[in-house]
């Protein structure tokens, strides 16, 4: 049971009743430690919050801990993203999420990039703070398994997983999502996003949902099989798609399956834009 925490939130006394209601592993969204990106992403906490969050998980037997990071971050130079992947490894966790920051219309921090209040930050510079994750949780001991996910071995997200091998998912509480599938046609449903609606809505708090033919199907299927560094099995009906990646140095094929390159990794959104 995985439970995702705020480090500035994250107490002896919440950390006990995670512990006493099951939670055996925990997602700290720590996003960095570099006190100008933080601000930058309108985060309230600071590296000291983090770094004290991670001991205390880890002094009350917490013995499974994830940490997000995010790169690509307005004001963050390649050597305080340097800096910020080496404090994270020094805390010894188990299992490290790296995302590039996105900027999502409809939030303040698009708003400002639209006003020119933050800058943009250049392709290059962005690859270099990828590679450079890359290389230095590779040279502590971490697998990069998936697009944006690295762990000690044993330690990969199992939840995640299943998102990534289109298994069936039930969501549960506002907002949640939810996706089943008899193995050719599939659907996804999910609930009313606020929470008062949704509990107003109970004991039928579906929002909408749709449904996804098999071809739709099996080409999100291939789509997310493909963020996976093992890959996934060779589907039929995709041998065009398949094979302009593979003349791109994006995939290649092992024993009857496809798999990403590290090219394929870095440039997973080719992929979907050829898959989808």
């Amino acid at each position: 049971m995985t439970l995702e925490a705020n480090p500035a939130s994250t107490d002896e006394a919440k950390v006990a009743a995670w512990l006493e209601g099951g939670v055996n592993r925990l997602s700290l969204g720590v996003q960095g430690f570099d006190p100008r990106a933080l601000a930058v992403l309108e985060r309230k906490t600071d590296a000291a919050q983090a770094t004290r969050a991670f001991g205390l998980a880890r002094a009350m037997g917490v013995a499974n801990i994830s940490i997000d990071l995010i790169y690509a971050v307005p004001y963050q130079s390649l050597e305080t993203w340097l800096d910020t992947l080496r404090r994270a490894i020094a805390l010894e966790p188990d299992h490290v999420s790296t995302y590039c920051l996105s900027f999502e219309e409809g939030t303040l921090l698009y708003r400002r990039r639209a006003e020119g209040r933050v800058p943009e930050v250049e392709t290059d510079l962005q690859w270099d703070q990828l590679d450079a994750a890359c290389t230095e949780l590779e040279a502590a001991g971490f697998r990069r398994y998936e697009v944006s996910n690295w762990a000690h071995a044993g330690f990969e997200s199992r939840h995640n997983q299943a998102y990534w091998r289109c298994r069936p998912v039930y969501g549960a509480g506002a907002g949640a999502h939810s996706y089943a599938t008899d193995g050719a046609t599939a659907w996804r449903w999910w609930n009313v996003a606020r929470p008062r609606e949704y509990i107003a809505a109970a004991p039928s708090p579906r929002a909408d949902g749709e449904e996804l033919d098999a071809r739709k199907a099996a080409a999100e299927s291939l789509m997310l099989g493909l963020r996976m560094v093992d890959g996934t099995a060779v589907p039929p009906g995709f041998d065009g798609e398949l094979g302009r990646l593979q003349r791109d140095g994006l995939v290649r094929r092992i024993d009857g399956r496809v798999v990403p390159t590290r090219r394929g990794l870095d440039l997973h959104n080719q992929i979907a834009l050829a898959v989808l």
